[in-house]
């Protein structure tokens, strides 16, 4: 049986803290933000909201009372913009002074979308320039991209790491259960997962040279785009993104959202879809599928990769990894007949730390191990 990529265990990276080129530089003496964060129909708190100014990429999460500070920003006109998935985002145009701590109040409406109403839409292709299409199209596109930029937030500001149990094999296709598949598992280790990591998205570059210590199963390996990834102008400038609708996953109806790579990118990329829950509109599960023609015979045989990842809650609003299935198959690409082969990596949290204890992390849901993973 060839051998066939390996899969680079998924990983979260930070949110890079770093004025862009032209902005103005911090003053000796910055200014700072306290504001208070609560659902307008109800006037009580929202915790975990964020809150960022986009301009000087300064951003926190509020804690669970509803509360935030933002320190050490620059004087001046700033645009501060708070939101919490599931509610319609604000903006508020400040100017602050030097040296001085200016309060602001914030209540967020709830986002209402008549989800039996909104047609089923065309592309959103970022890369081409403004977004343009419906407008209840471009919010729910929004709430995705929301799941990811929070994502990358608590990264930056409460690393953690989590610990995945990970298993390696391959199907058995057995006569004596009627064809039935079973995984015979070959290896099962634990993956430290940290916050951070040095891998950036490139379009058409996801595989990368294996190192030293793995080359005997296999000289390349794939980086599978996490869920922070989408936070990233770059994967978002290179892919199309499309409501497709309200459908079942896991017995569950949820908002799906469907992308693919740009038509001019011409070296192999991932394309899936996201579902989000319809009251919320939280991440709950992906499905990535990447073809790639194989490094010992690129003509004949392409190698297809299928990656599933399901999310939970950490903090309320913020969704992390909770289990991944990713299933390798090789295939004749001239020929007939079914995969070759198939190689299967199933992985599962059972532990998350972060880093150190703040006010946002003190609200952490308990972590429990995830449930196996079947990937049959």
């Amino acid at each position: 049986m060839p051998k066939r990529p390996l899969i680079l265990a998924p990983l979260l990276c930070a949110l890079v803290v770093a004025p862009a080129s032209g902005q103005r530089a911090p003053s000796k003496t910055a200014a700072s933000i306290v504001g208070y964060v609560t659902a307008r129909q109800t006037g009580e708190p929202l915790g975990f909201a964020d809150a960022t100014i986009g301009e000087f990429g300064i951003g926190t999460l509020a804690q669970s009372n509803g509360a935030f500070r933002l320190r050490g920003v620059p004087p001046g006109a700033v645009t501060l913009r708070v939101r919490r998935l599931g509610f319609t985002p604000v903006s508020l145009h400040l100017t602050l002074v030097e040296g001085r701590e200016d309060t602001v109040r914030v209540a967020l409406e709830p986002l209402v979308l008549q989800l039996a109403r909104i047609r089923v839409s065309d592309e959103v292709c970022p890369s081409r320039g403004s977004e343009n299409g419906d407008t209840a199209t471009l919010a729910i596109l929004r709430q995705l991209w929301d799941n990811a930029e929070r994502n990358k937030l608590l990264a930056h500001e409460s690393p953690f790491v989590s610990r995945m149990e990970r298993s390696i094999g391959a199907p058995e296709r057995m006569v004596s259960l009627g064809g039935n598949e079973r995984i015979h598992i070959t290896r099962i280790d634990t993956v430290p997962v940290a916050a951070e990591h040095e891998w950036r998205y490139e379009p058409g570059k996801l595989v990368v040279r294996t190192e030293d210590d793995e080359a005997a199963e296999a000289p390349e390996k794939m980086i599978v785009p996490q869920l922070i990834d989408f936070a990233d102008e770059v994967f978002t400038d290179n892919h199309c993104f499309k409501y497709a609708g309200v459908s079942k996953v896991d017995g569950v109806r949820r908002i799906q959202i469907d992308f693919e790579p740009i038509k001019t990118l011409r070296e192999p990329d991932v394309r899936g879809s996201m579902f989000l829950d319809t009251a919320s509109y939280q991440l709950i599960r992906s499905d990535f599928v990447m073809e790639r023609p194989s490094y010992l015979h690129p003509t004949e045989e392409m190698w297809v990769i299928r990656v599933s990842t399901w999310f939970r809650e950490v903090l309320p609003a913020l969704p992390v990894v909770d289990r991944i299935c990713t299933r390798t198959t090789s295939q004749y690409v001239a020929r007939s007949g079914g995969p070759r082969g198939a190689a299967i990596e199933s992985q599962r949290l059972i532990d998350l730390r972060f880093e150190h204890e703040s006010p946002v992390t003190a609200g952490a849901l308990p972590v429990k191990p995830a449930p196996p993973v079947d990937c049959r």
